[in-house]
């Protein structure tokens, strides 16, 4: 027996639950077999699976499912009456099975891993011919027995469908998304990417089991090579993997193109991506975001060009309240006063991990503290800081803070002595009003920037302020009627004036 005195040590996997789940082709089967042989050594381990060959979870009568497993979603969903009858009834199965083969094993020390468990059915409702409504999911989700840890498997859709082409990526990244939501806010889970490789998969996932892992997220292939702290999580969303296809392409569109603030909120999940240009590089990210839109089945495309310097490209998010929105920009400013352009940020640059060109850490936290988190009378805007992340930022990359502060010429010394004040919890704000006036006082040596500058607010008085910011004056949604409005109006404005539209 495995903890007596004659016989191998207790694992710490021993006595406890292990679910794995996730889609089709994300690698259940082998991680289940790995770990088998990972932990049988120390613990006696019992498998269960629903699966030729493997042990059931459950124990009631059932039939196996016709034809070939190659397409899961075949056939058509039950009625409702029969698809709550049978969900009742594989729940039953699972828990009695829980009760008589689970319960057991474990309390006598052993360790069961269960592949897919009865939250499957939940997930992907089609697979079990079931047609459930929100209310009865979330009364079966929370009646389920619950195991220690469940290991929620995800890769790149383009891997999963590479090893089993058997579901849409729209429905792999439904799949990944839905797991999120339909197990218990209380249930430990642990994302593991497979598409690493399986020794750290396998890795990754021993430490799950013995309460090591990070919780929410873990073994992440992507983020900057440098190790900074926002590489652990940023890749464990589905709408972070619509956005990366079209970051990949916008890297090799321009040489000078990069995504300067935002990565990592945006591959989470949450906000907008800003990225800097050249101005003869638009057309083809237009005509790229456009392709890339269409690919992932999203519409309409809106293109806003009403404030200088800047392009928004806005598409509305499928599956949740939300847009899809890229910003680009010819140069960066503060108060119209050019601070970068494209050119200036190359030495800044790095290649993340997961394929596209990015700015440093430090360079970012910088340039979003002085463009985006100081108030026009010199002060802190703390909220916006906390959110930007920017402390965390400056602190990562000193390199990067340096570099950064080159861009404002004479008023390096005074821009790092602020970065020091403010990492140490001081601020001087005589000295960040000295700065601004220094900035204003450099858009007169900007003619045309001025004149435009003008121009546009003259023009925006008269029409459109911007849709960016109409849509977040209102705090509108895509599915509000304003929201709609003003989506058709840029794309059939846009279709038909081109450029026209640009101040």
């Amino acid at each position: 027996m495995p903890g007596s005195p004659d016989g191998p040590p207790r694992s710490r996997a021993s006595g406890q639950v292990i679910m794995i789940v996730g889609p089709d082709g994300a690698g259940k089967t082998t991680l289940c077999t790995a770990l088998v042989e990972q932990l049988s050594a120390n613990v006696r381990v019992r498998l269960l699976a629903k699966r030729p060959g493997a042990e059931r979870p459950g124990i009631l009568p059932h039939r196996e499912p016709r034809g070939s497993s190659a397409q899961p979603h075949r056939h058509p969903a039950y009625s409702a009456g029969v698809s709550l009858g049978k969900a009742l009834y594989y729940t039953a199965d699972f828990s009695l099975g829980w009760m008589l083969k689970v319960v057991p094993f474990v309390r006598r020390g052993g360790c069961v891993i269960i592949e897919r468990g009865c939250w499957d059915m939940l997930v992907d409702p089609l697979r079990y011919r079931l047609r459930l409504s929100p209310t009865i999911r979330r009364v079966l989700a929370h009646a389920m027995p619950r195991p220690a840890v469940v290991l929620v498997l995800w890769a790149p859709p383009e891997v999963i469908t590479a090893r089993k082409a058997q579901l849409s990526p729209a429905e792999l990244r439904r799949q990944m998304d839905a797991w999120d939501e339909v197990l218990p806010r209380r249930q430990r889970r642990v994302r593991l990417d497979t598409s690493a490789p399986l020794e750290q998969v396998v890795q990754e996932a021993l430490r799950a089991v013995e309460g090591k892992a990070r919780g929410a997220v873990s073994a992440t292939p992507c983020g900057p090579p440098n190790g900074n702290a926002e590489s652990a999580a940023e890749m464990h969303s589905a709408r972070g993997m619509v956005w990366l296809p079209l970051l990949r392409r916008l890297t090799q569109i321009s040489s000078q193109l990069l995504i300067w603030k935002n990565a990592s909120a945006a591959l989470q999940g949450h906000g907008d991506l800003d990225v800097i240009a050249p101005r003869s590089a638009w057309p083809e990210i237009e005509a790229e975001f456009r392709r890339w839109a269409n690919a992932e089945r999203l519409e309409p495309v809106a293109v806003c060009r009403h404030s200088p310097g800047s392009m928004f490209l806005l598409v509305p998010d499928r599956e949740r309240p939300a847009f899809y929105e890229l910003d680009v920009k010819s140069r960066g400013t503060f108060r119209g006063a050019t601070v970068f352009s494209p050119h200036d940020l190359q030495r800044m640059a790095e290649m993340d991990a997961c394929g596209f060109r990015r700015l440093r850490p430090g360079a970012e936290g910088l340039l979003k503290m002085f463009l985006n988190g100081i108030t026009k009378t010199g002060e802190l805007d703390h909220g916006r800081l906390q959110r930007e992340r920017v402390h965390e930022l400056l602190e990562a990359d000193r390199q990067g803070v340096e570099l950064a502060a080159q861009l404002f010429g004479p008023s390096q010394n005074l821009v790092l002595r602020l970065v020091d004040g403010f990492l140490r919890g001081e601020w001087d704000v005589l000295g960040m009003r000295s700065l601004q006036a220094r900035l204003r006082r450099k858009l007169l040596l900007e003619p045309g920037t001025l004149v435009r500058r003008v121009l546009s607010r003259a023009h925006l008085s008269r029409g459109c302020r911007g849709i960016k910011f109409m849509l977040k004056e209102h705090r509108l949604k895509p599915e509000d009627g304003r929201a709609r409005d003003l989506l058709r109006e840029h794309a059939a404005a846009d279709g038909r004036s081109g450029e026209s539209a640009q101040v």
